[in-house]
């Protein structure tokens, strides 16, 4: 009996394909909306949170950050201090300093930045623009970087749809999708951020015909809210799930899922939105 079993063993191991997966590495990926600095915030405005906002990020040590609403002077607050970090991004006025940033922090030690761009969710990606319905001009924020150590690639988008108008954000979807097309085949494809819509509506159903939920996709899923968004209220309930990382399973396999709940000393929200966290590996073919 066992040397029969050990026959099909060896049969089995002849019609494997010389092709394997395997993973490589883990990869912390991490979104987070961390509102703007608004005067009308009161005792959540950015000065009184953003010092326990960046020891959050600190401590969280994820390779990748795409952050939303953050303005200049914000995003180089968050610069000077996270000193693991470099940057990618403009703000979405000008394409310089002016409005709010969809910045992409990476771990430089770790990665290598290959190369980036911004477009904006508009009829004119190539130029500061406002698309359609849009009450705002958004942007997406494209990088593709290199681990230093296995040279693997990644591919992340990084933006914010608009809050307002519902032709906007579906011609977004759309635009997403086309963007993802351009992306090297062979890359492992990340697309996160603050999409300011709802599993249950249609545009979920559509990005997900493009690229997956990691949410529903993760091996395991850590939350104590389905929501992301907290509206600085701090007591529960929390539905609205609005904040997301969408990733490229073929070459992504998703580990774990959560939605973190950081507060400050004083017991309030560091942001209006809660940041997403999923930790994925790079599927690799080994000859």
């Amino acid at each position: 009996m066992i040397h029969i079993i050990n026959v099909l063993w060896l049969i089995l191991l002849i019609y494997i394909p010389l092709d394997s997966i395997e993973d490589e590495g883990v990869i912390k990926l991490m979104t987070y909306n961390i509102r703007l600095d608004h005067a009308g915030d009161g005792a959540d405005n950015w000065n009184f949170r953003k010092r326990e906002l960046v020891q959050f990020l600190i401590d969280e040590d994820a390779d990748f950050i795409g952050i939303q609403e953050g303005l200049w002077h914000q995003v180089q607050y968050m610069d000077s201090m996270m000193n693991e970090y470099e940057y990618i991004g403009v703000g979405r006025d000008d394409g310089k300093e002016e409005g709010e940033m969809m910045a992409i922090f990476y771990r430089y030690e770790d990665w290598t930045l290959k190369n980036y761009d911004t477009y904006w969710l508009s009829d004119q990606p190539e130029i500061p623009s406002r698309g359609w319905d849009a009450a705002c001009n958004r942007t997406l924020t494209h990088g593709v970087f290199t681990n230093k150590k296995s040279n693997k690639e990644i591919s992340i988008t990084n933006t914010h749809l608009d809050h307002v108008g519902k032709e906007a954000r579906k011609n977004s979807i759309t635009q997403l999708g086309d963007h993802l097309q351009t992306i090297e085949k062979n890359i492992p494809t990340v697309l996160m951020g603050d999409f300011n819509f709802t599993p249950d509506d249609a545009l979920y159903q559509q990005t997900i015909h493009f690229i997956e939920d990691c949410y529903s996709v993760s091996d395991t899923v850590f939350s104590d809210h389905p929501g992301t968004f907290n509206g600085f209220r701090v007591d529960p309930p929390y539905e609205r799930r609005i904040d997301y990382i969408f990733a490229d399973v073929e070459h992504l396999t998703i580990l774990n899922h959560k939605t973190m709940t950081p507060m400050s000393i004083n017991g309030r929200h560091l942001s209006d939105h809660f940041p997403v966290v999923v930790e994925c590996s790079i599927k690799s073919l080994k000859k």
